[in-house]
């Protein structure tokens, strides 16, 4: 059997090559051997009748089955653009960008080469269970569908303590810049232990701070890992974990004095939602503080429709001085499963202990009464802040995207706001017919990550990262929250659609009626006769900010200025197009309009729009403007109207020369 073994060795240094050999000889001795190692952690093929001889080593500090990875999908339609559409249309498919996709399965893979895959994939086994699972596939698929043009590698893992670690510093040296993960930290296998060391043969405090121990040094090493990968340039999508549901925490509270707890005030029982689990083991902890060494006493009990009792844990907390029940429920067809918490004993009534609930299974068992907060750290790396933390938000609500999955894991992870963004879910793959959960929506920022790598190659992580979420358009509460993040990821519209664009270019409702066309973010008039470029307006028209940078961004306190060269060579009738939200505001070199209360003046050689606090107008606002500079031939005449320039753009004089300039703006505190 496999099994991984923990020496008694720094846990986040190389395990020293003699203490290395010795285990190999003692494995080989007793008809083992070993197989990759990582950090202090080795994998070793023993038979289970000579494990004990082996542990009695005093270099080993523990032996343990392999924590195998948790999947975070759930197992709805169509890929939603976030802006991907215009950059494709820009040219930007992630051509020469590597992206590193980690899972614990591919099966079907190589049947969706040159189809929902690129035509060739390059391949790692970590592990036996390459074709265990179409998880991975279904991840890899969500890359290309964005990124149809990245380079994929996929490698898969069996185990989270020395594959993981393996597989990371393969990316690594393939030269990956973008790595995908939609695993993490078994909540299972954590609530799983804590039950074999309160209830199995060797249950004592040692063994509870021991498996408490490991878990930890795990989460040290992956953090360490990760880390590392991001500072020599990887960016790394997380799926931020679907476990929202599967927490509780409160206050002990016995309203009716029956000394039970209260979920609310007329239930003592939360009710597990346990579909798609039927016949596996469902496993459950309750956790809480003491004070002063000495613990109130709780017991966990799982009751079924009939109030008959299914599991239950009554440790006595006198002689085990610590605040742990857990139990595990088979699963059966028809029945329904519901938490009790009882008050055995307390220690003193001038305290109230917080107690935490969580339910540990691969798949989805959700609580009736949960507490999502902070439940994005029962994913490690999830809470690592070198990381783009995704979580997922719904394609069928309305607008798109606006409201989260009642499973996506929730900030904060200590100071950390978390996730750091949200993206959707529930897209039709070939894998999965519908592929649910932070495990597709990782994957789909993964993608977005590889076009901006293409397009800024010069971009380090940490400003991939800043430049994905000063774009996400903002939900839920103001600036970046514990829900949302930063918001839905979204690619600025800061491609031109032209009339050779390969895909053309679709025109929003806001733009019906008036003869335009979605153009790089806002609403621009189509001509339909010849068409002159003129970018050298851009620089003839900068956006000068507050603090006199150009650097096309502008936050609170800073003020704007656009400046346009009136006329242009040869022209006379001038035009700016703003897009503010989708609105199309519309300006000539002679008058004067109203915007957010600020006039607008132009005349010859002036300035458009000028103000010293652009955020004073704007207060908590987050999103671009496109400035666009239209300009016609003299004979054109004096337009007045967008109808009047639409219909000289229609006939068969109409011609143009444009420029744009994207700025992007957050008057967030």
């Amino acid at each position: 059997m496999k099994v991984i073994v923990v020496m008694d060795s720094p846990p986040l240094q190389p395990l020293d090559d003699k203490l290395l050999w010795e285990l190999k000889q003692r494995v080989a001795s007793l008809g083992g051997y070993l197989g990759n190692h990582a950090f202090n952690n080795v994998q070793v093929w023993i038979s289970l009748d000579n494990i004990q001889e082996l542990a009695a080593w005093s270099r080993i500090t523990l032996i343990r089955k392999p924590m195998k990875p948790q999947l975070h999908d759930v197992m709805s339609d169509s890929l939603r653009d976030c802006g991907v559409g215009d950059w494709r249309r820009g040219g930007i498919t992630g051509r020469g960008v590597k992206v590193g996709i980690i899972d614990a399965g591919f099966s079907g893979y190589a049947d969706l080469l040159g189809s929902a895959l690129p035509e060739q994939v390059e391949i790692q086994l970590q592990g036996t269970s390459f074709f265990s699972s179409k998880h991975g596939t279904a991840c890899a698929e969500m890359v290309h569908a964005v990124a149809p043009d990245a380079d994929l590698f996929l490698v898969n893992i069996d185990d989270l303590a020395v594959d993981f670690v393996n597989a990371v510093e393969w990316l690594q040296a393939k030269g990956v810049a973008v790595i995908s993960s939609s695993i993490g930290l078994n909540l299972k296998v954590f609530c799983q232990q804590a039950y074999n060391v309160i209830w199995g043969n060797d249950a004592s405090l040692h063994a509870a701070g021991s498996v408490i121990n490991y878990l930890d040094q795990v989460k040290q090493q992956w953090n360490a890992i990760i880390s590392d990968a991001v500072a020599h340039g990887i960016v790394w999508s997380q799926a931020a974990g679907n476990d929202a549901r599967k927490r509780w925490s409160g206050p002990f509270l016995d309203e009716d004095g029956d000394g039970l707890l209260n979920f609310s005030s007329l239930d003592n029982r939360n009710k597990i939602d346990v579909n798609g689990c039927v016949n596996e083991d469902v496993y459950v902890l309750l956790l809480w503080n003491g004070t002063s060494n000495r613990y109130d006493d709780y017991d966990l009990y799982i009751v079924n429709q009939n109030e008959s009792v299914v599991a239950q844990s009554d440790l006595d907390q006198e002689r085990f001085p610590i605040g742990i029940e857990a139990c595990k429920f088979k699963v059966r067809t028809g029945e329904e499963y519901y938490l009790v918490v009882h008050q055995y004993s307390f220690t003193s009534s001038d305290h109230v202990d917080n107690l935490i609930l969580l339910i540990g299974h691969e798949q989805f068992p959700e609580l009736q009464y949960f507490d999502p907060s902070g439940t994005v750290t029962l994913n490690c790396p999830a809470s690592n802040s070198n990381v783009i933390t995704v979580g997922a938000v719904q394609l069928t609500s309305s607008p798109p995207g606006a409201v989260i999955e009642s499973y996506s894991s929730q900030g904060p992870a200590g100071d950390l706001l978390k996730p750091d963004m949200v993206a959707p879910d529930g897209f039709d793959t070939t894998s999965f017919s519908h592929f649910n959960g932070t495990s597709a929506a990782a994957p789909y920022v993964a993608g977005i990550c590889a076009l901006v790598r293409q397009r800024y190659p010069e971009f380090t992580p940490t400003r991939i990262k800043a430049y994905l979420e000063s774009n996400a358009l903002d939900l839920g509460a103001a600036g970046k929250d514990n829900v949302y993040g930063s918001g839905l990821v979204r690619l600025p519209a800061d491609f031109a659609c032209r009339e050779d664009s390969p895909a053309g270019c679709a025109t929003p409702a806001s733009c019906a009626g008036v003869g335009a066309f979605w153009y790089g973010g806002g609403c621009s008039l189509a001509p339909r006769r010849e068409v002159r470029d003129y970018n050298e307006a851009i620089a003839e028209a900068p956006v000068r900010l507050g603090d006199g940078a150009n650097d096309g961004r502008i936050s609170n306190g800073e003020g704007l200025v656009l400046e346009v060269d009136f006329p242009l060579p040869g022209e006379t009738s001038n035009y700016a197009l703003i897009s503010f939200d989708g609105n199309a505001y519309f300006i000539d070199s002679g008058n004067q309009g109203n915007f957010l209360t600020k006039a607008f003046t132009s005349a010859e050689n002036g300035k458009i729009f000028e103000t010293a606090d652009l955020c004073a107008l704007l207060p908590g606002y987050q999103g671009q403007w496109g400035v666009y500079f239209l300009s016609v031939p003299a004979e054109a005449g004096d337009l007045q109207t967008l109808e009047a320039l639409s219909d000289y753009l229609e006939s068969d004089k109409g011609q143009y020369v444009f420029g744009q300039y994207i700025v992007q703006i957050d008057c967030r505190q």
